[in-house]
């Protein structure tokens, strides 16, 4: 006999097995693309002002040396630009956020 024609699964046992896996596939989709349907952030989410350090700094209230420490330490993000650090905006509002709670 062989194998590959040997069903060891009956036709309802693989249906359902189809069925639950289409399920959790659309509904693992659905979560990745979130609510609009879209897996990608439109281009207005993604804008966020650039900021020197210290812009950061005067935009957070705090001085420039405590940026570069939270900086170090991980707790805001940036990137390298022209070999200057840069801040978004949008990366300082979610540290503020966090700090919050």
């Amino acid at each position: 006999m062989n194998i590959s024609s040997a069903s060891i699964f009956s036709d309802d046992f693989h249906n359902w097995l189809k069925s639950l896996m289409r399920e959790i596939i659309s509904e693992s989709l659905q979560e990745f693309r979130g609510q609009n349907g879209n897996p990608y952030p439109s281009r207005s989410e993604t804008t966020s002002k650039v900021m020197s350090r210290k812009d950061a700094a005067a935009f957070m209230g705090v001085t420039p040396n405590t940026i570069s420490r939270w900086h170090s330490k991980g707790y805001i993000l940036s990137a390298r630009i022209n070999g200057k650090y840069r801040f978004f905006e949008s990366d300082l509002l979610k540290f503020l956020e966090k700090r919050k709670s």
